[in-house]
């Protein structure tokens, strides 16, 4: 749905995923997995509390290497 208008529409960071995303369709599942994982984590999370530092935990890794790498790429 988010290739569906172009990548013109987007800003910037926005346009660069959904061109790697549509020329590599390995990078697609990859992306869309990563995003899936992390809704039901957020979902899992607002509601079973008992759950809510294990999503953490899993959020740590993701949210690192979004870090690295907006940071690679700027660099």
């Amino acid at each position: 749905m988010t290739g569906i208008p172009g990548e013109h529409v987007w800003p910037g960071q926005i346009q660069q995923l959904i061109k790697m995303t549509y020329v590599n369709p390995a990078l697609a599942i990859n992306t869309y997995f990563k995003i899936i994982l992390m809704t039901t984590l957020a979902f899992v999370a607002a509601y079973n509390k008992s759950l809510r530092y294990h999503c953490s935990l899993a959020y740590l890794p993701a949210i690192l290497y979004l870090l690295f790498m907006h940071w690679y790429f700027i660099m």
